[in-house]
């Protein structure tokens, strides 16, 4: 076959699926790297209830809002969720209204370099839609008795309340968390904890640590924990952390290092790691991964031993989309401790129509992302009652039936609209460079002193946090950590 014959393939192909999609009967629409809508099919349009040459063209983006202007509204609801340029699929809810069902947007990225995604428009069923009860079915005050219901049922995994939820993927983790405390002694086992960034690894790993130490009788302040940043590590620096582990060794009764992304462990250290690992089997080595399964990799020979050592015990954290259900409880779980770092006492409520819009809100940031929520709704509604106005910019214009009917008395306002896309960016800075300040100040093309100084203006680092220099930590009871920034407080039973 010449190349003019595969060119003229290529080109048929081609023609053939652009008539597939334009005739297809589900709506159906590709956006290029710009969030342009370049093509849709005319049961887009009828879905839409708009002219067909009305959407080619148009600017989708998930932070636009509807201010009572239906194209951008149709704008807004066609966009892919924020955060997801690096990832190869999306999923997006839509919550049914006067117009639509529920539906469910799939997007498949088709760009080489810069994604393009190719959407498709699906009716979502009841069973797999992800609900959170309304509040005339499950109240807050309803969710604080299903918490310490779920706490009974686990006595043993009190302090792991980013868990807590009644959906089956809170059920599962909760029962592998149970089973692996009831194996062998503290040290025997090393333990895989998986899951998206955001879903509280580290944190989880830190719980289980304490309830080890429990379970033997001894205090938090007698073990120690050494984080270790997989993907910062070279040669010498992980010659500095064996030092670290071989001084520690004769004055710890028990210890415990956390791997956190093992998957990004550079080839030379690996062998380091090897070594370390057959040198100290009585320490508890844990390892942090956004991979379910290590051994997908195709690394060194290094690499399959330690990927197998790891996994000999594995806990998988489902993502938050995964686990709408379990809004409740979490809200009821996190604000408590919220509302404690704001030395506030006077409890706060959610206006009714806030949880139908964190039902509909994707969570790329997961349980952290939750958190970070919360402590804006909890600093912006002073007279006790969170409303939508209070919630961050890219939650409260995100498609919902509640958002589209409350816009009309919202008013526009410029100056927080930038102090909510200055903070955001502040904060992926410190998520992307959590232990460095004058890197994440250097990825945002600013000054380490602006930094500093936006920090404190913004509320975001509070003088009081423990310091993140040194990798020597004892047990806390409140973790700062970039990968667990949720630690719950204890509810008397």
């Amino acid at each position: 076959m010449t190349d003019n014959d595969k060119t003229n393939s290529l080109i048929n192909a081609g023609r053939r699926a652009v008539k597939m999609l334009r005739d297809s009967t589900e709506p159906v629409y590709v956006l290029d790297s710009s969030g342009k809508l370049i093509f849709a099919n005319e049961a887009l349009a009828g879905w839409l209830q708009v002219s067909l040459g009305s959407l080619i063209g148009l600017d989708c983006h998930a932070a636009l809002s509807s201010d009572q202007q239906p194209e951008r509204f149709i704008a807004s609801m066609l966009a892919p969720p924020s955060l997801c340029t690096e990832d190869v699929t999306f999923r997006k809810s839509l919550p049914a209204d006067s117009e639509r069902p529920a539906s469910l947007i799939i997007g498949l990225s088709v760009g080489s370099n810069l994604p393009e995604w190719l959407c498709r428009i699906l009716p979502q069923s009841p069973s797999v839609s992800h609900h959170v009860a309304s509040p005339s079915e499950e109240s807050l005050s309803q969710a604080a008795e299903v918490l310490t219901a779920i706490r009974k049922s686990y006595p043993h995994l009190d302090g792991l309340h980013i868990l807590v939820g009644k959906s089956p993927e809170a059920k599962r983790c909760l029962a592998q968390c149970q089973l692996y405390l009831a194996g062998a002694p503290l040290g025997a086992q090393p333990l895989l904890i998986s899951g998206p960034e955001g879903t509280g690894k580290s944190e989880t790993a830190r719980a289980l640590f304490s309830h080890r130490l429990r379970q033997l009788g001894l205090p938090d302040r007698s073990g120690r924990i050494i984080p270790v940043n997989c993907q910062l590590m070279d040669a010498p620096l992980f010659r500095n952390v064996v030092e670290m582990i071989s001084d520690l060794q004769p004055q710890t009764i028990t210890l415990m290092v956390i791997l956190e992304r093992l998957e990004t462990l550079a080839e030379a250290v690996q062998d380091m790691l090897l070594q370390a690992l057959d040198r100290w089997p009585s320490i508890l080595w844990v390892a942090t991964s956004r991979l379910d399964h290590l051994g997908v990799m195709e690394s060194s020979p290094q690499w399959k031993q330690i990927s197998q050592f790891m996994a000999t015990q594995h806990i998988h954290i489902a993502p938050l989309c995964d686990r709408i259900q379990d809004l409740p409880l979490l809200l009821e779980a996190l604000l408590p401790r919220v509302l404690a770092e704001f030395h506030r006492v006077v409890p706060v409520r959610f206006s009714p129509e806030i949880m139908s819009l964190l039902s509909a809100y994707p969570w790329p940031g997961n349980i952290r992302e939750l958190r970070q929520v919360l402590v804006h709704a909890v600093r912006e509604a002073t007279d006790g009652v969170v409303h939508i106005s209070h919630l961050p910019l890219s939650v409260r214009t995100y498609p919902s039936k509640e958002l589209h009917a409350t816009d009309a008395t919202c008013k526009f306002e410029f100056d927080a609209m930038m102090l909510d896309f200055e903070r955001e960016w502040i904060q992926r800075a410190i998520a992307k460079f959590p232990r460095n300040r004058a890197a994440a100040a250097d990825w945002l093309g600013i000054t380490r002193s602006r930094l500093l100084r936006r920090l404190a203006q913004l509320g975001l680092e509070s003088p009081s946090s423990p310091s993140r220099s040194s990798p020597n930590l004892q047990v806390p009871e409140h973790s700062n950590h970039p990968d667990d920034e949720i630690d719950f407080q204890e509810v008397e039973e």
